[in-house]
Formats: C-alpha cells, structure tokens, sequence
C-alpha cells in the first residue's frame, strides 16, 4: 500500500481516507519515522523530513522546502484513532 500527503503522488487517495478514520502513523523495520510524506509497504520506501538535532523539521538555505530523507526497508503504516476526527471533503 502507498499513502501520501502529496496531492500529485499515486497514494495521495489512499492517505485521504485514512485521515478521515484516524493518524496514519508510519514505522520503518519497526521504529516509528515522524513527519511522513510518502510511505510505501510494498516498495519498502519512506520519503519523510530530515529532521535537526532539535528533531525538528529543518529549511534549505532559501528557506522555501523543507528538507527530506530517503528511507527503505520494512515499511508498516498504522492507522492510530483519533478521538474528535473530522473528514472534510
């Protein structure tokens, strides 16, 4: 299964409706990766933020794009409820 935030990727309908039912959350050979735009379990891929010692998210020198990481290995996507979840659209 491929899950993305991207609206122009190929798992942007998948992540959509997992929203509406929880916080898709994404782990890679079992540790939890924060900050997830693209996953894929079968692939084995995870594009995600790269995040600074503070693990927060960091900017490129022009500060206009996040910074991001290639990932691979075993990919798990879970979808964790949310209490007061709301699916707009």
């Amino acid at each position: 299964m491929r899950m993305s935030s991207d609206r122009d990727d190929p798992g942007y309908p998948a992540w959509d409706r997992a929203r509406c039912r929880g916080k898709p959350v994404v782990y890679v050979d079992g540790m939890r990766i924060d900050g997830v735009f693209t996953a894929d379990t079968d692939t084995g891929y995870v594009l995600a933020m790269d995040p600074g010692p503070d693990g927060r998210a960091q900017l490129n020198l022009a500060r206009d794009e996040v910074l991001r990481r290639e990932l691979h290995g075993v990919v798990t996507i879970v979808i964790e409820p949310v209490a007061d979840r709301k699916c707009l659209g």
